[in-house]
């Protein structure tokens, strides 16, 4: 047997490529070619191959390590090509030779032909060659296939072929300009007009959605599809908010401004904690196992005017009686979007009208293109490429080991083509992170001096649930035990050897998975398993980071506890759900209103502060 790393070494001393060949670049070559049929084993934490697979991957590295560095990549290919199909190779060539193709072009095409073919390809009969192109039109751009099918032209003149007619290359698939994705400066002009403050308040946009349901539901509708990728079929099963005044109170305020963000905030929390608390399953694949809820996240500095929006499409819906009636109306035509909205933004739907697949396209492809961008520039550990996370938005059906084809449609015909703290801190603040052990890395990384954060909040929020004096000092102790038990988990982290930013970055884009969806995990941001392998709960855990979700988790199981702690007749039990509540529940809920305060501001610390007040039982 030997060692994998003493073949790659030998094979590196043989390679006459220079700087070209590096061991990484074997091992890749070796995977891209699936370890041609005979994968190795690992045995006694050592990669090993037997002399049979030696040889076969001698073999197949001859070429590879044998190039030399002046040599272009199509030359080595055509070299490739040659030793297989030598009549291909030659014709190829001749073809190459009188027509001047780029480099890059003639790469993609050699290559394409060097995996493709069976055979010579003048043995090909029609039946075939339609194989073919079928292959090809899904692994080559559409210009790499215009030059295949000229070279299958030019060939027919040059040689006897057993394929006698002459093929055309269409689209790479069928897709119209209904379903194609926008492009970055359609979805910007778009987005300038629907979301820019200055835009707004000119042409007095609130004002005109409080006097018409049906301009606020067109504004609803165009702005949802810059958050969330939901098909029409779950936007309609949104749940109503409730709405913090008479529905009357709420138009005239939101017409003259006075409808505060605190109150925008407070309505659509109400919708994030339904939606946590009461899970939807996607409508289209409702019979599928295995795929998360539907989610709407609406980023932290666009929650005042979705809840104002949404407050409005409430109010507007109880005013007419219909209460039944969908939050979300589609509203997407040309001649809707114009008498609605007016003519400045219903002209940028003049060729075509709004098209939601469209706008969900262009909202997948900037999650894969963000993701993958992070996954380039990681240092190493688990990463969760662009394309997952794309299907996951989307609820797309999968399986174990087999990737959501229906995804790669999405993502298909993409136009949207280093980390820096300021980016880390905004990710992290639009995901709504409350939790100590991010604000500490970044503090670290902003050269920040660390500050102990005050034991008033809890104290407060204690005292307003009606907690003795020995319960608030015990709960006092947990916090500060959990305070310096963040510290030591900070250090652990920065231990481990990861970058700081690119912890950060996994726990700001929803990387750092745990067992809970409600939750974030350190273990994972840094690259490895969670080491408590037998606890299915994460609340509570020293590596548990603390989210919006984690809040209204919390609320729910606060609420569940004390109820069963009231019912108790036994003191064991009751002291047993009284230390849930004061030694796990509030602490963890504390912490998240200290970070809330850090970071986000008194503002809406007293939001999410009020929000506990009013969805929390006595105890």
């Amino acid at each position: 047997m030997y060692d994998l790393r003493d073949f790659v070494s030998e094979i590196i001393m043989k390679s006459t490529a220079g700087d070209k060949i590096t061991g990484m670049s074997i091992i890749t070559f070796l995977e891209d070619n699936d370890w041609f049929g005979s994968k190795p084993v690992l045995k006694n934490g050592k990669v090993e191959l037997s002399t049979d697979q030696v040889v076969l991957f001698s073999q197949g590295l001859q070429f590879f390590i044998s190039t030399p560095q002046e040599e272009s990549n199509s030359v080595y290919l055509l070299r490739m090509l040659n030793s297989k199909f030598p009549s291909t190779s030659k014709k190829l060539e001749e073809f190459y030779n009188h027509i001047d193709l780029l480099e890059d072009d003639r790469f993609y095409l050699t290559d394409f032909l060097l995996y493709a073919l069976s055979k010579d390809l003048f043995l090909y009969e029609d039946s075939e060659i339609e194989v073919l192109l079928e292959k090809a039109s899904l692994d080559l751009l559409k210009t790499h296939g215009d030059w295949l099918t000229f070279f299958l032209s030019w060939l027919r003149t040059k040689v006897k072929t057993r394929f006698v007619r002459e093929y055309i290359m269409e689209k790479r698939y069928t897709m119209d300009i209904q379903s194609e994705a926008y492009s970055l400066d359609e979805y910007t002009q778009l987005l300038y007009y629907l979301f820019t403050d200055s835009y707004i308040e000119d042409n007095d946009m609130y004002r005109k959605a409080a006097e018409s349901k049906d301009y606020n539901d067109s504004w609803l509708y165009l702005c949802i599809h810059f958050v969330c990728p939901l098909r029409l079929t779950d936007l309609q099963r949104i749940y109503h908010p409730d709405l913090p005044y008479p529905p009357e109170i709420v138009i005239e305020k939101i017409a003259e401004g006075t409808f505060s963000d605190n109150d925008a905030r407070m309505v659509l929390l109400t919708i994030s904690q339904r939606l946590c608390m009461l899970p939807l399953n996607p409508n289209k694949t409702s019979g599928t196992t295995g795929l998360n809820s539907i989610k709407l996240n609406i980023p932290h500095n666009c929650e005042g005017h979705f809840g104002k929006l949404f407050a409005l499409a409430e109010a507007h819906r109880q005013i007419n009686s219909t209460p039944t009636e969908p939050i979300i109306r589609k509203v997407s035509t040309y001649s809707e979007i114009t008498r609605y909205m007016g003519e400045e933004i219903g002209l940028l739907f003049l060729e075509s009208d709004f098209r939601a697949r469209s706008a969900t396209k262009s909202y997948l492809q900037s999650i894969m293109m963000i993701a993958d961008e992070m996954v380039e520039e990681d240092t190493g550990g688990p990463s969760v490429k662009g394309y997952i996370l794309a299907s996951i938005a989307r609820n797309h059906k999968g399986s174990y080991g087999e990737l959501a084809e229906t995804t790669a449609t999405y993502l298909k015909d993409a136009k949207f083509n280093g980390l820096t703290p300021e980016f880390i801190a905004y990710e992290l603040l639009e995901r709504g992170v409350f939790s100590f052990i991010p604000s500490m890395l970044l503090k670290m990384t902003m050269a920040d001096s660390y500050n102990k954060a005050s034991v008033q909040n809890q104290t407060a929020l204690i005292k307003s649930l009606n907690v003795s004096a020995k319960d608030i000092e015990s709960i006092i102790i947990t916090y500060n035990k959990a305070k310096k038990q963040a510290e030591l988990v900070v250090k652990e982290a920065l231990r481990s050897g990861v970058d700081i930013l690119t912890i950060l970055h996994r726990i700001g884009s929803g990387e750092a998975v745990s067992k809970q969806p409600e939750c974030l995990c350190l273990m994972t941001a840094i690259g490895k398993i969670c080491p408590m392998g037998t606890k299915r709960q994460c609340v509570g855990c020293k590596y548990e980071i603390s989210t919006k979700s984690t809040m209204y988790l919390l609320i729910g199981e606060f609420n569940r506890v004390n109820s069963l702690y009231n019912s108790q007749t036994d003191n064991i039990e009751k002291n047993k759900y009284r230390h849930i509540i004061t030694s796990v529940i509030l602490p963890a809920i504390n912490e998240m209103l200290t970070c809330i305060k850090e970071n986000y501001g008194e503002a809406i610390y007293h939001q999410y502060e009020e929000f506990i007040k009013e969805n929390t039982y006595e105890c």
